[in-house]
């Protein structure tokens, strides 16, 4: 009798047990489809997210060197106004140098108002400083190329009556190029232009380390 309690005892226990480990296994199954489902979501949001930083990290960088490209080459459309015309100061020349100077300066606003959110805030403000500067200049500059198309009006492009002579062109014309070189404007905004163009090369440098 007793070991027959005893049976019915041990198998009881042996039904619990069989049921916890089922409802144990049963539990564990679900957590881990769940947990999976999560990795897998999580996964994929990960994977959004690194593709969007690498895009936005590459629209940086490709607006860096854009930004670079346009501020050096409004430099250099500046210095062939206030440089080049002691080997060929010519009336045209000049006016055209003078035009490429305003296009040039046209084009790199355009391109940084544009793009002005892919560029830190620091970077803006130094930027905006520099346009700031350098349009006092660049009113020089719009002025002279005025002055000189209204020359032509007044003499209706007579180039005697304007300079008598190739060399009285010359002298005038390089006059018009020293007096943009040595004006307080440029003075201020050359340096201030020359030392941006080096602080942008020094971020993309740490853009892409």
């Amino acid at each position: 009798m007793l070991d027959e309690k005893l049976s019915e005892y041990q198998q009881y226990h042996i039904w619990i047990l069989i049921g916890a480990v089922v409802i144990i296994a049963t539990i564990q199954f679900f957590m881990n489809r769940h947990l999976k489902r999560d990795v897998a979501r999580l996964s994929a949001d990960l994977k959004k997210a690194e593709i969007k930083f690498s895009k936005y990290h590459q629209d940086q960088v490709d607006a860096y060197k854009q930004l670079y490209t346009h501020f050096y080459e409004f430099r250099a459309a500046t210095q062939r106004i206030l440089y080049f015309a002691d080997r060929d100061a010519d009336h045209h020349i000049h006016k055209k140098r003078l035009q490429e100077y305003l296009v040039n300066q046209k084009q790199l606003m355009h391109f940084f108002k544009s793009n002005r959110i892919l560029f830190p805030e620091d970077t803006c403000k130094k930027i905006d400083d520099n346009f700031t500067v350098f349009a006092r200049f660049t009113s020089k500059v719009f002025k002279d190329k005025e002055d000189l198309e209204n020359f032509e009006t007044y003499f209706d492009a007579n180039f005697m009556e304007m300079y008598g002579n190739a060399e009285g062109e010359m002298d005038k014309i390089k006059q018009r190029a020293r007096n943009l070189r040595e004006s307080e404007e440029y003075k201020e905004a050359g340096k201030k232009m020359w030392k941006l163009i080096q602080e942008l090369e020094n971020d993309f440098r740490k853009l892409v380390k």
